[in-house]
């Protein structure tokens, strides 16, 4: 009828509302300006006996809890956020929820560390999961489980993800035809490992990667293929190790993939330069670094920031006297190679930072001046002034601040890094008056537009809504508003 029509699209505007400014929807929150339930928003899932919502969660993980009177209005959304499925998909057909199944799924949700043991502990029991009855529900959720696990810095999460790996291959050795293992699980296990604190992890990593590359080779399952994502995880984990054999690892990996002819992409050529970057001693492997960089052209790869900004760092660590000389041509190619139209060659902060962290490795008054140059004549000034008009952050005022304290000339180095210090305590106000303005506009207009759903939704149930003094705006006005603080966003 009218009445769920008006709801639902009141819903579907409030839940843009808290996508589009998250801050200011739980500063109206707070203020009681704004119900949350009004930011509530299901998904559907498909099930065998018909539809089954599940809640999502805050950006807190704070669990939601139905209100058992309140009916949500019914509607679909195409948006998807960060959710985990709700435990036992068991292939065995799925019940309907009732209320109070369906807070106990939003108690028991996956991020839930206690959960997630409990759920682990559960698919390993044998009495459970029987040996060789695995189903591909069974297989899809214990899928699930590895990739939470990977998500997770603990210490125990490798060996349950491989506890789950050999409990999916115990089956198939079970005679069990219906499941398979992938790449992808395996991947899961080498990023766990990857973040691990544990002594040997990036071995362990490496013997996992070949036990795919081997099976592989054996069966040409075409489910456990090697793929760029694990090798590019594999060079990961070795780059940083901080083991002594991890640039002769990325080495023989960078073999590996043109032997299984598998393309490296340039993520494997920033992750083998960040390798080289971080392990080697000073001043050895500029030569390789320089060809591996050369080599993705022959590969017909196309250079990101990032691998940009890689060969920058192997400058800066290399310990030679032309390392800000030579970080400094890279970030001017980049310049040229976007004035020829390549898009992804305009250079950030992050280019204009591996610079500065050069020029403070060789404290010289040649690198103190370049670092000043770089920082207010580049990077602060807009184009139409003569500068780059890139958004220096607090790392650039920081690099900048220790390259000039550093410099050999004392009484010239204090002076520049007191002048930079200003300029960063100015720009710091400048920025937090105008996120005030900001951010006081964007209130008053969405505190006015709740207060114009609210008297929508009052209006048809027929019930008198209460009011401030001043009315409500109508819709004509709550667009103009809404364009208004679009065009001042854009502005800023």
């Amino acid at each position: 009828d009218d009445t769920d029509l008006d709801q639902s699209k009141e819903m579907q505007l409030l839940l843009l509302l808290v996508l589009a400014f998250p801050r200011i929807t739980q500063a109206l929150v707070s203020q009681r300006l704004l119900s949350p339930l009004s930011c509530l928003s299901t998904k559907r899932s498909q099930r065998k006996d018909g539809y089954h919502e599940e809640p999502f969660l805050s950006s807190k993980d704070t669990p939601i809890v139905f209100d058992s009177e309140t009916e949500i209005a019914d509607f679909d959304s195409d948006i998807t956020l960060n959710n985990e499925h709700s435990p036992d998909l068991r292939s065995n057909g799925w019940e309907q929820y009732d209320q109070d199944d369906r807070e106990a799924d939003v108690k028991n949700f996956a991020r839930n560390p206690e959960w997630l043991d409990a759920a682990t502990d559960e698919v390993l029991d044998k009495q459970q999961y029987p040996l060789g009855e695995l189903s591909p529900g069974d297989v899809e959720y214990m899928t699930s489980l590895i990739v939470a696990w990977s998500r997770r810095w603990l210490s125990e999460a490798p060996t349950n993800i491989e506890l789950l790996l050999k409990r999916i291959v115990d089956d198939q050795k079970a005679g069990n035809r219906e499941i398979s293992v992938s790449t992808e699980m395996y991947t899961s296990a080498i990023e766990a490992w990857g973040k691990s604190v544990a002594g040997g992890r990036a071995q362990r990593a490496q013997s996992i990667h070949d036990t795919i590359l081997a099976t592989y080779a054996q069966t040409r399952d075409p489910n456990l293929a090697p793929s760029v994502v694990s090798f590019n995880t594999l060079l990961n984990v070795w780059a940083k190790s901080g083991d002594c054999q991890a640039t002769s690892m990325v080495e023989r990996i960078l073999k590996q993939m043109q032997i299984s002819k598998v393309a490296p992409d340039a993520v494997s050529i920033s992750t083998i330069l960040d390798a080289y970057a971080r392990n080697s001693e000073q001043g050895l492997n500029v030569t390789r670094c320089e060809e591996i960089f050369c080599l993705s052209d022959n590969w017909n790869i196309t250079k990101t920031l990032y691998t940009y900004s890689t060969l920058q760092n192997v400058y800066a660590r290399s310990g030679r006297a032309d390392g800000p000389k030579r970080a400094m041509e890279i970030l001017d190619g980049m310049w040229e190679r976007w004035n020829e139209g390549d898009a992804l060659a305009k250079p950030n902060a992050v280019n204009y930072n591996a610079v500065l962290n050069a020029a403070s490795r060789h404290p010289t008054p040649e690198n103190a001046e370049l670092a000043e140059k770089l920082l207010v004549q580049r990077m602060e000034l807009p184009q139409d002034q003569g500068g780059d008009d890139v958004e220096p952050d607090k790392l650039s005022y920081a690099l900048a601040i220790l390259c000039c304290s550093r410099c050999s000339d004392p009484p010239r180095g204090v002076d520049a890094a007191e002048k930079i210090l200003e300029r960063m305590e100015a720009r710091a106000k400048k920025r937090r008056k105008k996120e005030k303005n900001f951010f006081g506009c964007s209130s008053s207009v969405c505190a006015s537009g709740c207060r114009m759903f609210q008297r929508s939704s009052h209006s048809a149930v027929q019930t008198q809504p209460t009011w401030t003094s001043r009315a409500p705006p109508n819709h004509y006005q709550a667009n103009g508003a809404l364009r208004s603080e679009w065009n001042f966003f854009r502005s800023s």
